[in-house]
């Protein structure tokens, strides 16, 4: 389904950030290029080397040094690829609903926030518009 018609002009008039586009170019080219645009710092300076997460159930996960200096970097303005495709994933086990792999009006996309509010906060400013009564 098609959910445009109940965006606000403010969500529509929305133009994604041109300097955030070139995250993902720098992202693909390679180590020997430097960006004279956008800042992405050298992994190496990263604080943190590698990380280990103990479950309840005993299982052990641990982040290598390439894994860390990889989600410590930029990343897309949508979020971190390979989270986006897990819960993807993750959405169709769980639910039998295929998330990534439907296009046009099918198309459902992951939006990763930095909280509940936040998220509450950016679909209310996507789909009320203030200045009508809310019925």
């Amino acid at each position: 389904m098609n959910y445009v018609r109940y965006f606000t002009k403010i969500s529509m008039a929305r133009k994604p950030s041109i300097t955030r586009s070139l995250v993902g170019i720098l992202l693909e080219s390679p180590p020997t290029m430097i960006s004279m645009a956008t800042g992405m710092p050298n992994a190496t300076l990263f604080p943190v080397e590698e990380a280990s997460f103990k479950l309840q159930n005993g299982t052990t996960l641990t982040m290598s040094n390439t894994e860390m200096q990889r989600v410590q970097q930029y990343s897309e303005t949508q979020g971190f690829p390979e989270l986006i495709k897990w819960l993807g994933d993750l959405q169709e086990y769980s639910h039998n609903v295929s998330a990534l792999n439907r296009s046009g009006d099918q198309k459902i996309k992951i939006a990763l926030t930095s909280g509940s509010q936040d998220g509450l906060s950016k679909v209310s400013a996507m789909l009320i518009n203030f200045a009508r009564e809310i019925r």
